[in-house]
């Protein structure tokens, strides 16, 4: 051998070793990232057709590649059939813009974090329910449900959480948060109270529907539940714009990072300063609600509309509050409840959306009918958002009532309508991930 060929097959290997010619695959089906190279190994991501992947060892390992998500820290095997292997390194143009966000499938492993929080955004058809779980107690935003009728789904899922939580109260709920009197935020109320105890309860003080037949339960049974009215003078009353919060407000204690839950907005009267005819809305009577958990934070506004929410950006303008990790779209993606000033405050990384089925077209009282999620307010709130979302998903938006487009959903907005339940974990460092019903 010659002097120049040893010198070649030097640099050759040297190239191999330094990842000078690395390759990368492109799923060329359905395919699965294990955590092991054997078809029985856990699943750690599942992929569809033409994802991109990063191939972290040349060779293959018992017929699976090494590979990385793009984006991500998910790393693992995939079967080398499944996948098609190119040359050179991924072009830029097919790499992530900005942080990706996989969705996963609700597992056990999922719940895998012990100190983080799990917001819960309960598929309850065309209303809300959200729980906040806690390490150490559980929260719930809104008990409704609407079309198609769920009745009572809120009280089954709370049953099936507490089954599997030993650091949770057994049936012990620690706040129950109502944002307005409205039967898609309040059809479930009385059923929670008669499945749970509710240690503490808080709304806006209407004193008619399901809020007042809450108290007139609460007084005529002598329920040891913490009553919290929260009215805009509350609030505005205060020496510093930062919310109000209580004992009943947030009365969860944790020892490695204790959340904090505030009330930013109550509802007005005719008496306030800030009244107007836009008040006469249950809609703009809503609480808005602030969850803090370390550097983790979430943004909840009712069914708040443009004239609630501009006085809303306004009194915090010269605050941080509103600036949060998580929105909570408002009214179910309606058109009226999320404004350009709210998202450019908030700049939230993920969006939720609870809403029902667009495929779902009977009744006066669907998202169908109304017309929810707004196709231009998706539009909007992606504006705002650098991340994307894993898989990518084409979905159902209205242009108006019973009026819908397909439209590609890159940003992290999810919706309980596209796809089912939605859970987001958030660790007290700021970490976030996603895992919904429908992902398989």
């Amino acid at each position: 051998m010659t002097r120049f060929s040893v010198c070649f097959l030097v640099l050759i290997n040297f190239c191999l070793a330094s990842g000078a010619f690395s390759d990368y695959l492109i799923t060329s089906r359905n395919a699965a990232i294990k955590a092991e190279p054997d078809r029985t190994a856990d699943c750690r991501f599942r992929l569809g057709s033409g994802q991109y992947l990063e191939l972290l060892d040349q060779q293959l390992t018992n017929r699976y590649y090494h590979v990385q998500l793009p984006g991500t820290d998910i790393t693992g095997y995939v079967y080398h059939t499944l996948v098609r292997r190119y040359p050179g390194a991924i072009p830029a143009e097919h790499l992530p813009a900005g942080k990706v966000y996989p969705i996963f499938p609700i597992t056990p492993e999922f719940f895998s974090m012990p100190d983080a929080v799990y917001l819960h955004f309960v598929s309850v058809g065309q209303g809300d329910a959200t729980v906040v779980e806690f390490p150490c107690g559980l929260m719930l935003v809104d008990a409704g449900s609407g079309p198609p009728d769920i009745h009572d789904s809120i009280v089954p899922y709370l049953h099936d959480l507490f089954q599997t939580r030993s650091n949770l109260r057994r049936d012990t709920i620690d706040a129950l948060i109502i944002t307005h009197n409205h039967e898609d935020h309040t059809k479930d109320l009385a059923s929670v109270f008669g499945a749970f105890t509710v240690l503490n309860y808080i709304d806006n003080g209407d004193e008619a529907k399901d809020q007042q037949k809450v108290r007139d339960l609460i007084d005529s049974q002598g329920l040891a539940t913490n009553l919290r009215a929260v009215h805009d003078d509350d609030i505005t009353g205060l020496p510093h714009k930062y919310g109000l919060s209580d004992s009943i407000i947030d009365p969860i204690r944790c020892s490695d990072a204790d959340p904090k839950i505030v009330i930013l907005s109550g509802s007005i009267d005719e008496s306030s300063e800030w009244w107007s005819s836009a008040y006469e809305s249950q809609n703009n009577q809503s609480l808005t609600i602030r969850i803090d958990y370390g550097e983790s934070s979430v943004l909840i506004t009712g069914d708040l509309e443009q004239a609630a929410l501009e006085r809303l950006v306004d009194y915090y303008q010269d605050t941080d509050r509103l600036d949060v990790d998580l929105y909570h779209v408002g009214h179910h993606g309606a058109a009226n409840a999320t404004t350009e000033a709210l998202v450019g405050a908030t700049t939230p990384e993920i969006a939720v959306i609870s809403m029902g089925d667009p495929d779902y077209k009977t009744g006066t009282k669907s998202a169908y009918a109304y017309g929810h999620p707004r196709d231009k307010i998706i539009t909007m709130i992606s504006s705002a958002m650098s991340g994307q979302r894993l898989p990518q998903l084409t979905a159902k938006a209205a242009i108006g009532a019973k009026k819908f487009k397909n439209i590609l959903v890159a940003k992290p907005i999810l919706g309980t309508g596209w796809d089912g339940t939605v859970i987001v974990r958030m660790a007290s460092d700021g970490e976030i991930a996603v895992a919904s019903a429908k992902v398989r």
